[in-house]
């Protein structure tokens, strides 16, 4: 009998969609629930028999389909949020002598290339161990070679600082890729695995006294069965990180900004916060094979749900007058790394704030939907930055 706590999840990013399985290295993967399946499609026959009985039950697809459930670490999901976002995630670090700092810029000398390691809507740290901005976290509001015009924090005005700037960062495009996904049940020696699987829909959650949670939404080409791992036997442990909280772990949230120009610091106390991509992924059928082609992929929606405590009418005015908003929002675990998902151009789409009964708070709850944002040309980024 299986026991759900003696389960290994183990997934490696496939060369080719759909390729064959032959061992692949893995890594296993930290999960709190998955629902992964073989799916199959079948026909019943429509001849007339005398005897009134069905001629044929023909099997005529093969699909695969789940969900991973999660509680968000740092370090563990940027693979799979590539996929998500059908984006790729981009490092760089900018290492100067003598920089200069002000309340929203940072200046390096002539012959830095800020350009071409970073760009507009992009979180960035600063690493400067003798100065007063070191570890500090701001987003690029425009830039040229040398300078870099930021919000999010004000810096301390300094001169001559030796400082890394870094930056890792993925933002929706267009590049396709999937994995081989196997689940191990280690006590009954059965496993299940999966070939071709690409995300349709990641989704997260952040509630008050919760830990921080999400969900991956897969499409794939078929599911198979073994009575051991197919894996190699060269597997990448999963990591050790401290799941994080919407308590302890929530540094920052921002909203407001108008197209490019950063946001403020959300001023209404936050019950909770959603984000929701889907890429609306469709199966390809084909004739000749119960398996599809290469899954296709629709327009990529970005949605969520902000729930305020009523404290103003603000953010209801937006609502109303339909008015451009943005949400940013920041979170760091207990090593001091940090995870930014901004949303840099969105639409309240519905709610309003309900009266329940006596001795209640009242609630604002916002859907909102987002937008290609015309200056910097993305709908979501997420934004790595190590401690």
């Amino acid at each position: 009998m299986a026991d759900t706590n003696r389960l290994k999840l183990r997934f490696a990013r496939e060369t080719d969609w759909g390729e064959t399985v032959s061992n692949p290295a893995s890594t296993e993967m930290r999960i709190t629930r998955e629902s992964l399946s073989h799916d199959k499609t079948t026909v019943v026959s429509n001849e007339l028999r005398s005897d009134r009985q069905r001629a044929a039950v023909l099997e005529v697809g093969q699909a695969a389909s789940g969900d991973i459930e999660f509680e968000l670490t740092y370090g563990e999901f940027e693979s799979f949020i590539e996929t998500a976002l059908r984006g790729t995630l981009a490092s760089a670090t900018v290492a100067d002598s003598s920089t200069t700092f002000a309340a929203s810029s940072i200046t390096a000398p002539e012959g830095t290339n800020f350009v071409a390691s970073f760009e507009a809507g992009q979180w960035i740290k600063v690493q400067a161990t003798s100065d007063a901005n070191d570890d500090a976290v701001v987003q690029i509001v425009s830039l040229s070679s040398t300078v870099l015009t930021v919000t999010g924090s004000t810096l301390t005005v300094s001169v001559g600082a030796s400082a890394n700037i870094t930056g890792r960062t993925i933002k929706n495009s267009t590049t396709k890729t999937s994995y081989f996904l196997e689940a191990d049940f280690i006590d009954v020696t059965a496993v299940k695995y999966f070939n071709g699987m690409s995300i349709d829909q990641m989704s997260l959650n952040i509630a008050s006294q919760q830990i921080v949670t999400g969900v991956f939404s897969f499409m794939g080409k078929q599911g198979f069965t073994s009575s051991a791992t197919v894996a190699s036997t060269v597997v990448t442990s999963a990591g050790t990180t401290t799941p994080m909280t919407a308590a302890v772990n929530v540094a920052e949230i921002y909203e407001g900004a108008t197209t490019g120009s950063g946001g403020t610091k959300l001023s209404d106390a936050v019950q909770s916060l959603t984000l929701r991509i889907a890429n609306n992924m469709r199966a390809r059928p084909k004739v000749g094979s119960k398996q599809g082609i290469q899954h296709g992929d629709g327009g990529v929606d970005v949605t969520g749900q902000v729930n305020v405590y009523f404290e103003s009418k603000s953010l209801l005015d937006k609502l109303i007058a339909h008015t451009e908003s943005s949400i940013a929002f920041q979170l760091k675990d207990l090593d001091g790394n940090f995870i930014v998902v901004t949303i840099p151009s969105l639409y309240f789409s519905q709610g309003a704030p309900a009266t329940p009964g006596q001795d209640q708070d009242v609630f604002l709850p916002l859907d909102w939907v987002a937008r290609a944002d015309p200056t910097d040309s993305f709908t979501v980024r997420f934004d790595f930055l190590d401690a």
